[in-house]
């Protein structure tokens, strides 16, 4: 036999009139808001040092739907065309040299290995040859795949894969979700590809779908809880056969349940949302599962510190960046930037997932608390963090753990633990004060002053009056801030705690003030000022000296209240208390300019408290730019 009849296709492909081995499979709709994706993959392809670029995305994310789309457009640059492998039935990586020589009709025969009749069938070939759904056979990728590519150096591969192929020479191209509206969007929501894509899918269920100004919003609203995932948009679209979309809107609080098909076509781990993501958990190990559930428990996000906590839990503990490079290697988690830093996390509907096999594993709770407690140890570390010389940093890191203390605090509350989550809360209200989340505040309040818990005189009742005291105070509420703010120095005085004495009698004198009731601010005042200098404690003391200023100035010494706002910006700077700092100094140039002195000296005062507000993020109480 002939090295020409070893590499002849098979018969059947040369019977078939019109069929082509490898061909692509043609798509029956058109691709929606790719453009970008497929100008990056055009351009990763045209490059002379590439020779393997992979596709990667968690399932239902559109990477074969990407492939296709660049398959037919780059085919023509190659001068023997692109063929295309589907891999998704194959489970055992030493079969896919045989599902490659297959799909590219190349007969086997006894006297050549397949894979030494791949290699002499490639070698001479310019070809793009795309290899789709590689992650559950991700161990051909070496020897077999950099072999190939060694010994065909024409060759060019495409892969898509849920993982990672982690081989010399690989080029990895993420395939992100399609872009969402920001949820303060409302002009041109159906230029956003994911709402065409819901549309487009939905007038496939209902011929005479359409969107309109009734329906828009809530349509952007799915798509933004569905990720942009596009498998997820295509399931939700086709529920419009049974439920309208408010209806499917408002049973997204179980996505794995609501989005399942009946496609018949369609493959088997793409006919509902949980077959998708079922089908990247069963390549993890048992330990790599329990690992990335645990991650599901956090909102909006960890840090490389949190998810160590939660590795914790296993007996195996491997190093945990290596666990998170894991996991994004084989898309379940993506690194992102957060406001301070370096952040990890998971779609929500792969998030969702892993909920549910904490449940089934009977492991939710036990997650929950180590989530929960390390949050407070978060909270805690808060605290001192927000008063000195580290509160940018602090701020930023609290901005992005947000959603995680809030879970925490409802959590805690949920388990009947509402001391903690008063505890916790306590310990963040600066930050809450500084970001203006008033309306988070009065709602978290609320709720507890409606349980039994805060009807005793107890610290949790103390540190909720204390708190709503603030909030209210900040929002110019003078008389409810005075009321709770009383309350609250009460039972701290029966409780014998100095530390929130002092912060509730600082917080009582700006409340007066605020109201104009300067007898009483002054009552206050002086008892918290010389406590503060007593305790040591310079926060509180600059804060009071603060206030104890506008008291003067409002009564008519605008020479002793410079003198005083002087002093509380000295003691503010040796705290390193930046927030102090920026009101002291932005005081300082209003009262230059109530008494008309120093211009100059006012502008700069004035911005550069102003730089220093905004370096915190507190819009609220920034002072006027001055020129």
């Amino acid at each position: 036999m002939s090295d020409a009849s070893l590499l002849a296709p098979t018969s059947s492909a040369a019977s078939s009139p019109g069929v082509a081995r490898g061909a692509a499979p043609a798509p029956l709709n058109p691709i929606l808001g790719r453009d970008d994706e497929i100008e990056r993959t055009l351009r990763h392809l045209d490059r002379d040092d590439l020779r393997l670029l992979t596709l990667l995305g968690p399932g239902g994310v559109g990477k074969t739907r990407l492939a296709l789309e660049v398959m037919r457009l780059a085919g023509g640059d190659f001068a023997h065309g692109a063929r295309f492998v589907s891999l998704a039935p194959v489970r055992e990586p030493v079969l896919v040299p045989f599902a490659v020589a297959q799909a590219l009709g190349i007969q086997e025969s006894g006297a050549l290995a397949v894979t030494e009749l791949l290699t002499a069938w490639l070698e001479p070939r310019h070809l793009l040859l795309v290899l789709d759904n590689m992650e559950q056979v991700i161990a051909a990728a070496s020897p077999w795949l950099t072999d190939l590519l060694a010994s065909c150096p024409r060759l060019t591969v495409l892969a898509t894969s849920r993982i990672a192929l982690n081989i010399t020479g690989e080029q990895r191209y993420r395939v992100p979700p399609l872009p969402v509206p920001d949820p303060s969007a409302t002009d041109r929501l159906d230029a956003y590809a994911s709402i065409a894509l819901f549309a487009q899918r939905a007038q496939a269920v209902q011929a005479d779908f359409a969107l309109d100004s009734g329906n828009m919003g809530t349509i952007a609203d799915i798509c933004t809880r569905l990720d942009g995932l596009p498998l997820a948009i295509e399931l939700a679209a086709a529920r419009l056969s049974v439920f309208s979309p408010v209806e499917i809107l408002a049973r997204l609080t179980d996505r794995l349940t609501l989005l399942t098909g009946h496609v018949r076509d369609a493959p088997p781990r793409l006919r509902s949302l949980r077959d998708a993501i079922g089908w990247s958990y069963d390549l993890l190990t048992p330990e790599e599962r329990k690992f990335h559930a645990r991650l599901a428990g956090f909102v909006g996000g960890f840090s490389l510190e949190a998810a160590t906590h939660m590795a914790a839990l296993s007996p195996v503990q491997p190093d945990t960046a290596d666990r998170i490079a894991a996991l994004i290697d084989q898309s379940l988690v993506e690194r992102v930037d957060g406001a301070s830093g370096t952040r990890f996390r998971m779609l929500e509907t792969i998030r969702e997932y892993g909920l549910a096999y904490l449940a089934e594993q009977g492991q939710l709770d036990a997650a929950r608390d180590a989530h929960a407690a390390f949050y407070q140890q978060v909270a805690v570390q808060a605290e001192d963090g927000l008063k000195g010389p580290d509160q940018v940093r602090w701020l930023r890191r609290l901005d992005d753990e947000h959603g995680n203390l809030r879970e925490a605090m409802s959590w805690l509350t949920a388990r009947d633990r509402v001391p903690e989550a008063v505890e916790l809360f306590s310990n963040i209200t600066h930050f809450m004060h500084v970001r203006a989340h008033f309306t988070e505040w009065g709602q978290l309040l609320d709720g507890w002053f409606a349980l039994p818990e805060l009807g005793h005189r107890t610290r949790t009742r103390a540190l909720a009056l204390l708190a709503d005291g603030l909030k209210t105070a900040s929002l110019g509420e003078a008389t409810p801030a005075i009321r709770s703010l009383g309350e609250a120095l009460k039972l701290f005085r029966e409780l014998a705690d100095p530390k929130n004495v002092l912060f509730s009698l600082n917080a009582l004198s700006f409340a007066y003030w605020t109201a104009s009731d300067l007898d009483h601010a002054r009552v206050a005042n002086d008892e918290c000022l010389p406590m503060a200098t007593h305790l040591g404690d310079t926060r509180n003391q600059a804060r009071a000296l603060n206030v104890l200023a506008n008291i003067v100035w409002h009564e008519g010494d605008p020479e002793r209240a410079r003198r005083l706002f002087e002093k509380a910006l000295a003691v503010a700077r040796r705290a390193g208390d930046q927030w102090v700092i920026g009101m002291a100094l932005g005081a300082l140039g209003r009262l230059a300019l109530d008494t008309g002195e120093d211009m100059r000296a006012a502008a700069r005062l004035l911005n550069e408290g102003r730089t220093i507000q905004e370096a915190l993020g507190d819009r609220r109480n920034l002072p006027v730019e001055y020129d």
